[in-house]
């Protein structure tokens, strides 16, 4: 297990564009690189989302998450909620360190809240 204080356990994930759908636990698995980028990281949801809470056509389990807004970044301190794309990677490149912006699918478009390893209660950036 990681000591690195600044590798975040995983968030609570919820679809943007589905306020009636539940948040699911995205647990931290690895940093990606994706072209010129090195902020992404590929989580796994538990439970995984289906697509009647997603909108998008598949199961979504193992996926990878980019922040939506420059200067955002996923990591232990970063202040929540973060806006997301919540993208789709084919399963040969699951351990891949480094993959190309065009072996991505942008599923759908999330909000991380509560990050796994902060108490329930604890305070989030509302701005």
């Amino acid at each position: 297990m990681s000591t690195d204080p600044s590798r975040p356990v995983g968030w609570l994930l919820r679809p943007a564009e589905n306020d009636d759908a539940p948040a699911v636990a995205a647990r931290w698995l690895r940093s990606v690189r994706c072209g010129e980028r090195d902020d992404y990281a590929l989580v796994e949801l538990d439970p995984a989302v289906q697509p009647q809470d997603s909108g998008a056509t598949q199961v979504l389990r193992h996926v990878v998450l980019a922040p939506r807004h420059q200067g955002v970044n996923l990591t232990a301190s970063a202040a929540c909620p973060i806006h997301v794309y919540v993208a789709s990677l084919p399963d040969s490149l699951r351990d891949a360190a480094s993959i190309r912006p065009e072996e991505l699918t942008i599923r759908i478009w999330g909000i991380l809240t509560n990050p796994l390893d902060r108490p329930s209660g604890a305070v989030e950036n509302r701005t």
